[in-house]
């Protein structure tokens, strides 16, 4: 990062000179020292305020603005939260006068804030933080002086910071922590001493962050439920929300609309809907309260419940989904109401379009005329044509921005008169594309859950209902391993112009053979054979930027350079590095490095230099390494023996964890399990066990040590494999940003110069709502979605939503905890059993 950059960002403040003959790096690390120790100050200032202009004034013995027992639950563990980091700033004092000579500063951050009791008087404060705003809030109410005691502190302030803004900013501390040390960790040299300190430390923090996190989402949900809880009138409903088993899954503020029976709105109003675990509810927001109240502390609405539904009584109703529709009454009227889709727009299209027709008639006649008229002559009526079509456009946007947006639910309603079951459409209007997907996607997970007790696997296939086969590629000998390669997106405009006058190749498939051949091929052709100097079979292949790497049964790695300016592999390029004498167990990449596993050894192989490190993984020598999976700046290992798995570091190769997964899960049996795969994805450690089961733990997923946290137990599948799980495998499908923009049709005038009526894609039925389809109940309507395309600087755009799922592959699937004993379903058979994540969505 350029220094000059850095100081605009982070003005430091003035601790000491700056020393000469300081490197660029060593100039940015002071200036983010500088940040810390000023943010921290900033941070102290703010608590002390609290301490000592409100919560003392309150407490003295001659106050009677509020009852004492009030005010400590106001500020419950706020002295607690500022001895922490007053003793922080002590430290952080002695590393800058010591910085010179140093310059550590990660250990110091683990030493402070991974003790348990941060943990704890941060959990106290933010679970208490929603009942502290409750009480400030019914004070204001009920006691005149205490708001005007609220309002002169904040007028007398120099920064005129409300109680609740300074009351917020513990919960904003550790985020703020991450990215400073975010920033240092950047420009921090690999070979530097506070490099692992610095990883720890933001494993440490990342880990804080996410537990305060999850539990002020919780303590939020229940304030939402507790609120909602108090204006329900019925009595069962009244019981559901205050069950120990209810769960708030997502709540939101939607916009209903209503429409007139000729796609005309009749009504529009903000709800808010509350996903719980099994019940859709829809409520009336009162958002009114008194302005000099809500200037102070956040007012919580009112709600009315409007209706509820049970959640396996409410489907998702997408545009397109015609075989659902003719099982569901649309056209359902109530109070006089008609809930209905946008059949006004596609209306107003049709006239537009037999508009169009007709003028472009009435121009091939003007082109007839003989004599010159004003206004009438083959230039204005090509002009009528040009208006005609962007107006025909504009509408193909309207109708495609409508559908994105628009998240319509059948919902039950009441019998009619005869007794039958009749289903009423709601219709929202979302924010955004992405927040609807995100809510058919929680709907759809939600169901799923709901039908947690089934003994029937479904598979979905991301785009069709039943599998097909695509290819069959015959090959000479047994296939011992698969390696795929996918085609790269250019990263600039130069290099994308390149790859397009190139011959295309596409996605490859690197096939490991038993006859010590590798064969690079697509779904078509084969492409290139490599024949190892060994002759022996290829266990292992993993590829690089820059290489492509084979373990060997013979105990090497045999390494193939990738042609210059090609795709493929140098066929004469074959290097041999000797490991050891056992087979090659294992392969991973990380940039243009593999580390190999051979028994209990892993060598660090540099693609370029050859230059090989190796470690000890394992003190025993019969445990061989059978897996790595890298996360962040670590890499985790399991072994052909036992149930342990082991973390080392990327960078110094030293052990950082050992943890014994037989101890997280009791459906394990001790002493007679080893880890049969592993596999990282979206924050997951995912382990499969010799007994069928799989466990996954939460690790860190920013730039710090993928540690598991000793507070975490794992969680345990209640579907298993009879036999060991052989593979994990994670596949994802993604949504592009530019699929979802309101402009995604027309990006300007010039697009449409020298094609005034492109074909768009067809509006009932199109590919921006890719990752809505795939999620959807109805298979019969799931589409392709598009991949991700460059942005205007080469880039590829990083706002997308992602759809992911896990498959494991195993003999045979039984049920776990089940009151009979297990079960195996063809247990012979090999079974694939698919986890779907939640989607995912980045800006």
């Amino acid at each position: 990062m350029d220094v000059s950059v850095y100081e605009l960002r982070h003005p430091p403040p003035q601790l000491c000179p700056m020393p000469e003959g300081l490197s660029s790096q060593q100039v940015v690390r002071r200036l983010i020292l500088s940040s810390i120790v000023q943010s921290e100050s900033s941070y102290l200032d703010s608590l002390k305020r609290i301490l000592q202009e409100y919560q003392k004034p309150l407490l003295e013995p001659q106050s009677c603005i509020l009852n004492p027992k009030k005010v400590r639950q106001i500020f419950y563990r706020l002295q607690e939260i500022h001895q922490c980091h007053s003793m922080f700033q002590i430290a952080l004092a002695s590393r800058v006068a010591e910085w010179d000579h140093s310059e550590r500063i990660g250990d110091l951050f683990v030493a402070s804030f991974s003790k348990s009791m941060v943990l704890n008087v941060y959990s106290d404060y933010i679970n208490n933080f929603t009942n502290a705003m409750a009480l400030i809030k019914k004070a204001c109410m009920s006691k005149p002086v205490f708001l005007d005691f609220l309002k002169k502190k904040q007028a007398s302030s120099p920064d005129r910071i409300t109680l609740y803004g300074l009351m917020v900013k513990p919960i904003q501390r550790f985020p703020q922590f991450i990215l400073l040390l975010q920033d240092m960790l950047k420009n921090t040299p690999k070979s530097h001493t506070d490099r692992l300190p610095l990883q720890l430390a933001l494993t440490e923090l990342e880990t804080l962050a996410e537990k305060l996190n999850e539990q002020k989402r919780l303590a939020d949900q229940e304030a939402e439920i507790q609120q909602l809880a108090h204006s329900v009138g019925d009595r069962s409903l009244h019981k559901l929300l205050n069950s120990e088993q209810r769960q708030l899954i997502q709540c939101e503020l939607l916009t209903e609309i209503v429409y007139g029976d000729k796609g005309q709105v009749l009504k529009s109003k903000e709800r808010k809907v509350f996903l719980l675990n099994d019940t859709l509810i829809c409520a009336n927001v009162n958002l009114k309260g008194s302005p000099d109240i809500s200037s102070l502390v956040l007012v919580g609405p009112k709600y009315m419940v409007k209706w509820c539904a049970p959640l396996l009584q409410t489907q998702v109703v997408e545009v397109g989904q015609d075989s659902l529709q003719s099982r569901t009454k649309l056209n359902v009227t109530v109070t006089g109401k008609v809930f209905l889709g946008p059949p006004r727009l596609y209306q107003e299209l049709e006239e537009l379009q037999h508009d169009l027709a007709v003028v472009e008639e009435v121009s091939l006649l003007v082109g007839t005329l003989n004599g010159t008229y004003q206004n009438l002559n083959t230039t204005v009526s090509q002009d009528w044509c040009l208006a005609l079509q962007r107006l025909i456009r504009l509408k193909e946007e309207e109708i495609q921005n409508a559908n994105k947006c628009r998240l319509r639910l059948s919902v039950p309603g009441k019998p009619d008169k005869s007794g039958r079951p009749v289903s009423i459409m709601v219709v929202f209007n979302t924010p955004s594309p992405i927040c609807k997907i995100s809510w058919v996607n929680r709907l759809h997970l939600a169901k799923i859950a709901q039908s947690k007790f089934r003994t029937v696997l479904d598979i979905f296939s991301l785009n069709r209902a039943t599998p097909r086969l695509v290819k069959t590629v015959p090959m000479r000998a047994p296939v011992l391993c698969l390696e795929y390669v996918k085609e790269l997106c250019p990263s600039t405009e130069k290099e994308a112009k390149k790859a397009h006058t190139a011959a295309k190749i596409g996605n490859i498939i690197c096939v490991g053979l038993q006859d010590s051949r590798s064969v690079i091929s697509t779904t078509v052709q084969c492409l290139l054979t490599l024949v190892n100097l060994d002759s022996c079979p290829v266990l292992c292949l993993k590829h690089s930027l820059s290489f492509l790497f084979a373990g060997l049964a013979s105990g090497k790695v045999a390494v193939y350079h990738r042609r210059t300016g090609e795709r493929l592999w140098d066929v004469d390029s074959c290097k041999l590095v000797s490991l050891g004498s056992e087979p090659v167990g294992s392969l991973l990449t990380l940039e243009d490095a593999v580390w190999a596993s051979c028994a209990n050894q892993v060598t660090v192989i540099q693609g370029s230099s050859l230059h090989t490190q190796s470690f000890e993984a394992h003190s025993d020598p019969g445990c061989s390494v059978s897996h790595m999976v890298r996360s962040g700046g670590g890499v985790w290992m399991a072994f052909t023996d036992g149930s342990s798995i082991h973390l080392f570091h990327t960078e110094t190769l030293e052990p950082l964890q050992e943890v014994n997964v037989s101890t997280h899960a009791a459906h394990l049996t001790p002493g007679q399990v080893y880890v049969s795969s592993l596999l990282i994805c979206q924050g997951l450690l995912w382990v499969g066990t010799s007994q069928g089961i799989i466990l996954t733990f939460p690790v860190p997923t920013l730039e710090g040590i993928p540690k598991i946290t000793g507070q975490c137990r794992g969680m345990s599948s209640l579907n298993a494999h009879c036999g060991p799980v052989d593979f994990l495998v994670s596949t994802s499908s993604t949504l592009a940003s530019d699929l979802l923009r309101r402009d995604s049709i027309l990006n300007g005038s010039e697009e449409s110069k020298g094609n005034p009526r492109a074909p768009t894609d067809s509006l009932e039925h199109s590919p921006e709502d890719g990752s809505i389809y795939e999620v959807s109940e109805d298979p019969d309507v799931w589409v392709r979605g598009r991949p991700v395309e460059l942005g205007k600087e080469g880039e590829a755009r990083r706002s997308k939503v992602t759809s992911t799922a896990i498959v494991s592959g195993g003999r045979g699937h039984r049920r776990i905890g089940q009151t009979t004993a297990d079960t195996c379903s063809d247990s012979t058979e090999n079974t694939l059993l698919v986890w779907q994540l939640p989607l995912t969505l980045s800006q």
